[in-house]
């Protein structure tokens, strides 16, 4: 009676486990979609420039323009990687209290246009244009530097008088 038992308990666990493992067409394919993490709104850009004593907007058309102030555009240059890094212009004289609206378009790179001494530390990805403005309120000379290509000589300067 013991081996009836255990044969039809063996039996019935059979059946259930090939129901359950048996692949039917019946099953559901999820699929997984990934978007690009949402970026800070403009609203959030700006207070923080504000803190930073600046004023940021971000843009691929470089015909856009900020109010007020002095427009200076700015190329920020890898002839399309082959190395030779620069910002054009690369020198800038601007006058105390000058409001200057910067408009970069980085060519094939991601570029920074970074002057420490100002607390300027804008960022343009490879191929888009950014646009920023910046009252320049102390008197002095400013290194600007390019943190990921600074040993490959994209440098420049900024003089407030």
């Amino acid at each position: 009676m013991y081996k009836w038992f255990l044969i039809t308990v063996l039996s019935i666990f059979s059946l259930l486990l090939f129901a359950c493992g048996s692949s039917t067409d019946d099953s559901e394919t999820i699929e997984a979609s990934y978007s690009k993490p949402p970026t800070a709104s403009n609203q959030a850009m700006e207070s923080a420039a504000k803190s930073l004593g600046t004023t940021v907007t971000s843009s691929n058309d470089s015909s856009s323009s900020l109010t007020g102030g002095t427009r200076v555009e700015i190329k920020l240059r890898d002839d399309k990687g082959s190395g030779a890094y620069a910002y054009t212009p690369a020198e800038f004289n601007f006058k105390v209290g000058e409001i200057v609206n910067f408009v970069m378009t980085s060519e094939t790179e991601l570029h920074t246009f970074t002057v420490d001494d100002l607390n300027i530390d804008q960022s343009v990805d490879a191929g888009e244009t950014v646009e920023f403005s910046f009252k320049f309120d102390k008197p002095g000379t400013y290194p600007l530097i390019c943190i990921p290509h600074e040993t490959q000589g994209m440098i420049g300067k900024i003089t407030v008088k």
